[in-house]
């Protein structure tokens, strides 16, 4: 009995070494699992991908701890921004638009606020980049420009990371598509194919990554303010120049003073008028009651002077 016993127990064994080796076999001619793959691309969500991983070094090896390591061209976004006075508000702002025409740019939007005596126009102007210089350039013709600035981003480090993300995620999509085909049953395919919906979007989010900084590397953005004025203030360099624009700018300003004092005073003519009735209105009627306060009192006089004379004459 014993050694029946003995004979089980070791065919059972060899049986179980037998079926060990066979799934290894299996496993090998067809999906070894994702620990396998994910040597190609990050083991996290979109949401939770590092950017550091995988990186690209020089001579094209993927690694998942490096960062990138990018010797091409620097990737350098420039945008502007300006703030525009001018007194021909129509004629500039065609002159904007002849200016964005003639660098292959468009307007990407715009917003106008009407008031009383002037108008201000917002403008968000898509340019392409290299031809940033020349458009701002085209713009100071246009009309007298109070402010500007121009921001360099350099997206090099982030453009070359993602774009390491990219190849790396779509070298994982096709291990795993071949795998896909070697697949023996369904719990492998499934596996495969809830490892491929990852990788799929997060190659999605990448490439709006990719395809948002290649828009901004091609295009710069401008924004522009544009404020109708009535007189534009004056630009220029040195001592005498700007003595004389000073000088200019104040007879502009006391000139302008004495219209609007001029202004006011035709504007609140009306109120002026009522002032004037009232006040009339009211010396009417002071008058009135100082006249009869006389009136009484010479009555008064009269009437004390009679009583008076009765007297004596009695």
């Amino acid at each position: 009995m014993k050694k029946f016993l003995a004979l089980l127990m070791a065919t059972l064994i060899l049986f179980s070494f037998a079926g060990c080796g066979s799934k290894k076999e299996k496993m090998a001619d067809g999906y070894t699992g994702v620990a396998e793959v994910n040597m190609y691309a990050t083991t996290e969500s979109k949401q939770e991908l590092d950017m550091t991983a995988p990186g690209k070094v020089a001579g094209g090896s993927t690694t998942g701890s490096l960062k990138t390591v990018y010797t091409g061209n620097r990737k350098i976004v420039r945008n502007a921004s300006l703030s525009l006075s001018t007194e021909k508000f129509k004629e500039t702002i065609s002159a904007i638009e002849k200016a964005v025409s003639g660098v292959s740019g468009y307007i990407a939007s715009s917003n106008e606020d009407k008031y009383s005596t002037y108008t201000n126009l917002y403008l968000t102007v898509r340019v392409p980049a290299e031809k940033l210089d020349e458009f701002l350039a085209a713009i100071d013709g246009t009309a007298t420009v109070t402010s500007k600035s121009i921001s360099s981003d350099d997206i090099t480090s982030s453009y070359a990371d993602t774009e390491s993300h990219l190849d790396a995620l779509r070298t994982e999509q096709e291990t795993l598509l071949g795998l896909l085909e070697k697949a023996n049953n369904l719990s492998e395919i499934l596996e495969i194919q809830d490892r491929l919906t990852e990788v799929r979007s997060s190659i999605e989010y990448y490439q709006s990554m990719m395809n948002t900084y290649n828009d901004e590397l091609e295009y710069s953005t401008v924004t522009m303010s544009i404020t109708e004025v009535k007189h534009e203030i004056e630009t220029g360099e040195g001592f005498w120049s700007s003595m004389w624009k000073g000088l200019k700018e104040s007879f502009y300003d006391v000139g302008v003073g004495i219209a609007n004092l001029f202004s006011w005073i035709i504007v609140h003519i009306p109120y002026f008028v009522i002032f004037a009735v009232i006040v009339l209105v009211l010396c009417v009627i002071i008058k009135k009651i100082r006249n009869k306060r006389k009136s009484k009192k010479a009555q008064k006089e009269l009437k004390d002077a009679g009583q008076t004379d009765n007297s004596d004459v009695s």
